[in-house]
């Protein structure tokens, strides 16, 4: 019996998709993964400052307002994953690419560590 569910799971950053942008405003588009929960289409987003924040997913309703579709109520949480995501985006400026991150997985029944 693979106890792999029971361990506590770290948040990763398992890809980010480069967008060629100098302007302030959307730079990358991430994905998330805590335990068993994948969260695609983050992005990755640059103030006029010159400071980066992540942006969970949202949807346009007919009314032309955003609704959230991914909320993390966890604000450290959630700022590990800006962190993981700021560091995998900067790597991949400097390689010029956009990255995609591997986390171990049980060798028992595949799951991610």
């Amino acid at each position: 019996m693979c106890i792999c569910r029971d361990q506590f799971h770290e948040p990763e950053v398992i890809k980010v998709i480069y967008i060629d942008n100098l302007k302030p405003g959307l730079i990358a588009f991430v994905t998330l993964v805590y335990g068993p929960i994948i969260i695609n289409s983050a992005r990755l987003m640059r103030t006029r400052e010159g400071h980066y924040f992540l942006a969970m997913p949202a949807r346009k309703a007919d009314n032309d307002t955003w609704y959230p579709t991914v909320e993390v109520d966890d604000r450290k949480l959630l700022r590990q994953f800006e962190f993981k995501a700021i560091k995998l985006y900067e790597e991949g400026i400097i390689k010029q690419e956009s990255l995609e991150y591997v986390p171990p997985v049980c060798g028992e029944c595949g799951h991610r560590l």
